[in-house]
């Protein structure tokens, strides 16, 4: 088993300004995600990256650690991260890279997170 990333995302995205510094860390994350498939390292720098970079959409938690000793990671976004989710909202759970070798399925969930950053950075919030 070669790393396990774990994504959950709650799609309740509202409302951040525009800036040239975060569309090009967008780009970048996008090229990063879709030009060939990150590897442990990289992954966990571009989702630490996010919740930097978007504090009230993102937030970034550890779960446990593989056999190998590497963090399972989580992506929670949401449109107040921190605030306890309300009633009647449900939540999407998205579990990619079950299995050190599902490389695939962690690049796809990790394009997600980052078009839905994109898109609620270019206001289609929905």
């Amino acid at each position: 088993m070669r790393g396990i990333i774990v994504c959950l995302f709650y799609l309740l995205l509202l409302g951040v300004g525009s800036s040239s510094e975060v569309d090009q860390k967008l780009q970048s994350w996008w090229n990063t995600v879709s030009t060939s498939y990150p590897r442990y390292n990289e992954t966990k720098f571009l989702l630490e990256d996010m919740s930097k970079t978007f504090p009230d959409l993102v937030e970034v938690y550890n779960i446990g650690e593989s056999v190998q000793g590497r963090d399972l990671m989580v992506i929670k976004i949401s449109k107040d991260v921190r605030a306890e989710r309300p009633l009647l909202r449900p939540p999407m759970k998205i579990v990619a890279n079950m299995h050190g070798d599902e490389t695939v399925g962690r690049a796809v969930t990790l394009m997600l997170a980052v078009d839905l950053l994109k898109e609620y950075q270019n206001g289609n919030q929905r």
